[in-house]
């Protein structure tokens, strides 16, 4: 038979081991909620890093934003990514830095290659339309697009030509009865010839 005295102190012996039980839970639990935080803020650091390669030619960097090549000038010459629509592409850029070509996927994912002069201006497209046949088009300086070609919805050519200020002057391909043939318009859009 336990004493008094003695089973009073194993109850505070017990206690004493309950509470120091608690505070160890709660520090274990603190301990990982804290770890958990630092590798969450680690991961945001790594992501925003890059890795950097370099030799006598440039660089070349993987980050976050993609791959890219640098010239030894610090000018980015060739980016692999993805592009504003959330689709993957590829830049090309002069010695200058302007980009001068692209090759990606649009919003629609449809693959599309376009040419841009020393300016950045796009002057030539090379895509899939909307209707999933094939188009090439040309664009001026000011970016007004001065030809078309392509195939219609029922996979026939056809060719538009325009003026400086977009206004379609000769057609040439299949019309909407089914026949093919060619027009000429004046510059108010009034065919002046045509045939058949």
């Amino acid at each position: 038979m336990i004493e008094h005295s003695h089973f009073d102190l194993l109850t505070e012996r017990i206690d004493r081991l309950e509470r120091q039980s608690k505070i160890l839970k709660r520090l274990l639990v603190c301990s990982f909620a804290a770890v958990l935080a630092l590798l969450a803020g680690g991961a945001t650091v790594a992501q925003q890093k890059s890795i950097v390669f370099s030799n006598a030619n440039g660089s070349v960097r993987v980050g976050n934003f993609g791959f890219a090549l640098y010239d030894t000038a610090g000018r980015r010459r060739l980016m692999l990514g993805w592009n504003s629509a959330s689709q993957p592409g590829i830049y090309l850029s002069d010695p200058s830095g302007v980009t001068r070509m692209g090759l990606f996927l649009s919003n629609l994912a449809k693959p599309v290659v376009r040419l841009y002069d020393s300016s950045g201006t796009e002057r030539a497209a090379f895509t899939e339309n909307t209707e999933g046949t094939n188009m090439v088009e040309f664009f001026d300086s000011k970016h007004v697009q001065r030809s078309y070609f392509g195939q219609s919805t029922t996979d026939d050519p056809m060719a538009e030509f325009f003026d400086s200020s977009g206004a379609l002057r000769a057609y040439m391909g299949q019309y909407t009865s089914g026949n093919f043939g060619a027009y000429l318009n004046d510059t108010s859009g009034t065919t002046t010839w045509q045939t058949p």
